[in-house]
């Protein structure tokens, strides 16, 4: 007679096998890693600006927030070469927004409602002095002026 076999017995022959061949092989011996479990030193920062987003007459528009750009317009972010800068971006407006620094190849996350945040943090490193753009990435929003500068001045 011959044996009649069921997909449940052929998927526990086949489990038995393979666990007999892996018990079988001899173990292998992983080197050691050494991993530093220290936090990296807080990285100084030089200079913070705050930005809120604003829809407004058909426009979307970056407004400074304290300091010397607080209520100006796309202000102008001026820094000094190697500086560490970090930008705060507020959403007032209830739209979804981002900044966008491309020359410095960094760009904050979305805020989608109003009083969601979020921030970058870079450094200008070796920049040379002279006007760098930031702008939202969002579709139609750089061109209905959500746009500045950041400004590395010459020492």
């Amino acid at each position: 007679m011959k044996p009649s076999y069921k997909p449940a017995h052929v998927l526990v022959i086949i489990t038995a096998f393979f666990l007999f061949a892996c018990a079988s092989q001899p173990a292998k011996a992983e080197p050691a890693v050494i991993t530093d479990t220290a936090p990296a030193p807080a990285q100084t920062v030089d200079v913070e600006f705050t930005l809120q987003t604003i829809a407004e007459n058909g426009k979307l528009l970056y407004i400074g927030v304290g300091g010397e750009i607080d209520g100006v317009v796309n202000p102008d972010l001026v820094v000094q070469p190697g500086a560490v800068i970090r930008i705060v971006l507020l959403n007032s407006d209830g739209m979804v927004h981002d900044l966008f620094l491309p020359d410095f190849d960094v760009k904050t996350d979305y805020v989608r409602k109003i009083g969601d945040q979020t921030e970058i943090l870079f450094e200008t490193g070796d920049m040379q002095p002279g006007s760098y753009v930031y702008y939202c990435t969002l579709p139609g929003h750089r061109k209905a002026g959500q746009e500045g500068k950041l400004i590395v001045a010459g020492q």
